[in-house]
């Protein structure tokens, strides 16, 4: 058996041999050769549609993107603002002020459409915090937590939005909205709570 791969020849009484796999070349009766230990990879349960996890040594992330069925709302309502505009421009006495609307309306609806559409939630674990925050497109506060400070993880639903789902760090500082989702997006929530407390059982506190 080759000590470096662990394949298997037949016996020879050659003084060396070459293993057919890695090429190592070793003395098969200077001592007796032990299989390679090759550990167990785990196996976790799929993500569902919508959520991406990527698990490295040290660090998980979890990705999720917004609602998109509302992004494309969005967007179109910034559209339609945007003609509006362009149709007021050539409009006889149009006022500054309602074109100056126009424009704001336009420019906001088509940046929450962009940031629905093609944004994303990421939370990541390392050996020393934890952190959400949205990109590409920042908007709204970093949530960030210290790995010793996280005493709890709630998955509840918020006396003030009946209708929504949050993730929660309990710390001495107070509660931590990591994460909020629709109300039917309880399997997506689910997911990612279950996989925060795997990452933070899995992973060493540095």
């Amino acid at each position: 058996m080759c000590p470096r791969c662990g394949t298997t020849a037949p016996p020879s009484d050659a003084p060396l041999l070459t293993c057919a796999s890695c090429k190592l070349g070793f003395d098969p009766r200077a001592e007796p050769v032990a299989r390679p230990h090759r550990p167990e990879r785990k196996e976790y349960a799929p993500a569902p549609p919508g959520v991406t996890i990527r698990r490295e040594p040290g660090e998980w992330t979890i990705a999720w993107s917004f609602d998109r069925i509302k992004g494309a709302g969005a967007l179109g309502l910034g559209v339609l603002c945007a003609a509006m505009l362009v149709g007021n421009l050539s409009t006889p006495d149009e006022q500054w002020y309602h074109l100056a609307a126009l424009a704001v309306a336009a420019l906001g609806m088509l940046y929450v459409g962009a940031l629905w559409s093609f944004g994303h939630t990421v939370l990541r674990i390392d050996s020393k915090q934890v952190y959400a925050r949205r990109e590409p497109f920042r908007w709204g506060r970093m949530v960030w937590a210290d790995r010793d400070e996280i005493e709890n993880i709630v998955l509840r639903v918020p006396k003030s939005e009946p209708e929504a789902w949050e993730i929660v760090l309990v710390t001495p500082r107070g509660e931590l909205v990591a994460a909020r989702f629709a109300w039917a997006a309880k399997d997506l929530a689910t997911c990612v709570v279950d996989t925060l407390r795997e990452a933070l059982d899995e992973i060493e506190v540095g």
